[in-house]
């Protein structure tokens, strides 16, 4: 094989030439690969934000300490406008408002089971436990609704927030949630019968499988107000009625199959919210926004406690 070469780089060319093509080759390929600027585009992205994401405190991996334990400080420093307050009160006083009105409306949807426990302005061991599993274990159900509720408040706090506004300060909003044609609150008749003539398991049953803890406290609070009821309508006759068994009258069976034993509008009204607020979406969402203006009254009592006290204590005024 002849190679004569050229006059600039003589015969170099030509006795490398399978190299040099080889080369560019490997160098084409190269090239296209880092020209796929969409990969690498996901990686840079996935990159940053797992950085801004432990920056905000919100990853999934941020130690709990780091979350619960400083949740009561960023309740009194990221929710309540404190600089404005005439009355300067101790930061438990304030803050104990905000987390029992958390706690009472996760139990008036009967996500935490019943506890047994004093009235004491006293911090939770809730905030100060430091094993990630005595969280999991101790306090709610292992992925359960009230633990993504807490997780996600407490998470929510952790991340920049502006200062707060007094309540008389805050700019007024309204919601609109368009729904067309469809329910908001489920009848009775769609949650216990079954869908069509092939399922042989109704909503209820299928929400009481799904949501086994909250299905029992449920049940338990309708069977105390079931008792106070009876009780109350009985009058004079409820210790005689307590001898007798009322325990016994009111059967369990009722209530573990559909949530109520009377009729009543008020009991059955109870079973429709409770599946609604588990199956339904709409609901979920309006109930959502209605919590707003609760919010905003506990605010506004916490903040202005000598205003409160002066109107008797009705917010409303």
């Amino acid at each position: 094989m002849r190679c004569v070469g050229e006059v600039w780089y003589k015969d170099i060319v030509c006795r490398n030439q399978a190299k040099i093509v080889l080369g560019l080759m490997y160098l084409v390929d190269l090239l296209l690969f880092f020209l796929d600027t969409y990969m690498w585009y996901i990686i840079c992205n996935c990159i940053f934000s797992i950085g801004r994401s432990f920056y905000l405190g919100i990853s999934i991996l941020t130690p709990w300490r780091n979350i619960f334990t400083r949740l009561p400080k960023r309740i009194y420093s990221k929710i309540l406008a404190t600089t404005e307050m005439e009355i300067k009160y101790k930061p438990k006083v304030l803050i104990s408002q905000i987390w029992n009105a958390i706690v009472i409306s996760m139990y008036r949807e009967h996500f935490p089971s019943e506890i047994e426990g004093k009235r004491t302005l006293r911090a939770p061991t809730f905030f100060v436990s430091q094993d990630d599993n005595n969280f999991e274990t101790e306090f709610f159900p292992r992925n359960s609704e009230a633990e993504r509720r807490i997780s996600f408040f407490a998470q929510s706090l952790a991340t920049p927030m502006p200062e707060p506004l007094p309540v008389d300060n805050m700019p007024t909003f309204t919601v609109f949630t368009p729904h067309y044609s469809e329910k908001i609150l489920l009848s009775l008749r769609e949650i216990i019968r079954e869908d069509d003539q092939f399922s042989r398991v109704t909503l209820l049953e299928y929400l009481k499988q799904l949501h086994p803890v909250e299905w029992d406290c449920f049940v338990k609070d309708t069977k105390i107000l079931a008792e106070e009821t009876a009780a109350y309508e009985n009058g004079d006759d409820s210790e005689k009625l307590s001898e007798d068994g009322l325990k016994s009258k009111i059967d369990d069976l009722p209530f573990y199959c559909i949530g109520f034993k009377s009729a009543a509008p008020e009991y059955t009204l109870r079973t429709r919210i409770w599946a609604s607020l588990r199956s339904q979406t709409l609901y979920r969402t309006v109930s959502g926004f209605m919590n707003y203006a609760r919010a905003i009254k506990l605010l506004y009592r916490v903040e202005n406690p000598e205003l409160v006290q002066y109107f008797g204590g009705d917010s409303k005024d």
